[in-house]
């Protein structure tokens, strides 16, 4: 790498990045062609470059979206792209950085890697302080979401559009960066796919499928929301009510063409509106086991592989999903959901069904990986608890992990307190041991112990 001029010569062409925060930059990388026109709805076809330079200066677009917690504003169809952080000061003791990529979350409906606003060159995720902080090459990229990259149109019209969209945009950008890393300084033999719920649960699924074998060895997997996957039954019966919702035939797929994309958008929302309401936690637009990426459920495809992983949860992830309701309002949501507080320990009516919506949306799953894996595993759950979070009584809920993981700031995290600093050096470096194979801690099979960040 050319770190004067901040240049990387790749196969087929030169990219030129920025040095900014302590590490080189590369950002808005295409690694496929703009799913738009003919290509919408249908896997991803590799970008072409034609040799040149590319000029990986600013970040681009985040996929088309409803509005969610963090209310992206840069979005458009033509959104797959990544972006490459390298620290400056060069691995640790290797030749190589590890690589690290990382799935973003947001229940396959939210979330992007692209910039949070047009006008400013803010990333949603900036990942230059991860990066120093592990050593590691950091990428980041963008995945089709909702009806774009989940919905199962496939399923009324399965010559014309294509399932698990969102899944090959993944496995497109995985090639990429196996093929590519190596000319910016990254080991394409230590690839790790890191992410946080729905991210990683398609690391999950991706782990256990054939196309996406020899594309990474290394796996952390934060708060994995592993059963939430379609049959294909069920997939097109939420693909018929979506279109409806939109304004468009549900009987015929290719009418989603006649539509504008904030139709879209809102018959989305809308069908996320009727899943809160019927009290279903599924998340409406996750991928479909459709016999030819997915075979079977990831869980259970996972078992027999060999790639190194780590896996947990946050200890009451479920509270972020209860706290629209107030005390008295328990025993309707415990109704709602089909899910009954735990009797087997103290507290609160809210604390016993948070913890029961903990096992079964996340940690059951959890253990029943840990359990049957056959590989190297290490099972973690994060418990800390901000200065700011016990202010206003919030325990380790869903995401609070992500800001003293990559030091953000935000109404809950001062990530340069002394506590919250010493709970995210402790995080990172399970991500820094687990990219340079130095993990000390025992392994689950072998002790049944946890990792606890607390």
């Amino acid at each position: 790498m050319d770190t004067e001029n901040i240049r990387v010569d790749a196969k087929s062409v030169s990219f030129r990045g920025i040095d900014r925060d302590g590490c080189y930059q590369f950002l808005g990388i295409p690694f496929a062609k703009a799913p738009v026109g003919d290509l919408a709805f249908r896997r991803p076809l590799p970008y072409e470059f034609g040799g040149g330079t590319y000029d990986a200066i600013r970040g681009k677009a985040n996929p088309v979206q409803i509005r969610g917690h963090r209310n992206i504003a840069c979005m458009d169809e033509d959104c797959l792209y990544l972006n490459i952080f390298i620290p400056k000061e060069g691995p640790d003791g290797k030749d190589e950085f590890p690589v690290i990529v990382w799935f973003y979350g947001g229940s396959y409906n939210t979330g992007g890697s692209g910039l949070e606003d047009e006008n400013r060159d803010d990333l949603v995720w900036e990942m230059s302080f991860f990066a120093k902080q592990t050593r590691s090459i950091v990428v980041t990229f963008n995945y089709r979401l909702n009806a774009y990259g989940f919905m199962y149109l496939h399923g009324l019209d399965p010559e014309r559009f294509d399932s698990d969209i969102g899944l090959y945009d993944q496995i497109a950008a995985l090639k990429f960066v196996k093929e590519n890393i190596g000319a910016f300084g990254g080991d394409p033999g230590n690839i790790m796919c890191a992410g946080q719920s729905a991210g990683a649960a398609a690391i999950l699924a991706l782990a256990g499928c054939k196309e996406a074998e020899g594309l990474f060895t290394k796996a952390f997997m934060q708060s994995p929301n592993a059963g939430h996957f379609w049959s294909p039954e069920e997939a097109a019966k939420i693909c018929r009510r979506s279109l409806k919702f939109m304004g468009a035939d549900p009987d015929d797929a290719k009418s989603i063409f006649s539509l504008t994309r904030d139709e879209v958008i809102d018959g989305c929302n809308r069908m996320k509106k009727l899943f809160y309401q019927k009290g279903i936690m599924t998340c409406p637009y996750s991928p479909v086991i459709d016999g030819e990426l997915l075979k079977k459920m990831p869980v259970e495809a996972v078992r027999d592989k060999d790639i190194k992983i780590v896996i947990g949860n946050n200890s009451e992830d479920a509270y972020m999903f209860t706290r629209a309701f107030s005390d008295p309002l328990m025993p309707f949501l415990s109704w709602l959901l089909k899910v009954k507080p735990k009797k087997d320990m103290q507290g609160t009516y809210r604390q016993r069904l948070v913890s029961a919506m903990t096992d079964e949306l996340y940690r059951d799953h959890i253990m029943d990986i840990a359990s049957n894996y056959k590989g190297h595993l290490w099972v973690y759950e994060y418990s800390f608890v901000t200065d700011e979070m016990k202010r206003d009584g919030i325990p380790a809920m869903h995401t609070v992990e992500l800001s003293p993981q990559f030091g953000i700031t935000d109404e809950y995290c001062d990530p340069n307190a002394p506590e919250t600093r010493r709970a995210g050096d402790a995080f990172r470096k399970i991500y820094k041991d687990l990219a340079y194979d130095t993990m000390s801690y025992p392994e689950y099979k072998e002790s049944h112990a946890k990792i606890v960040i607390r």
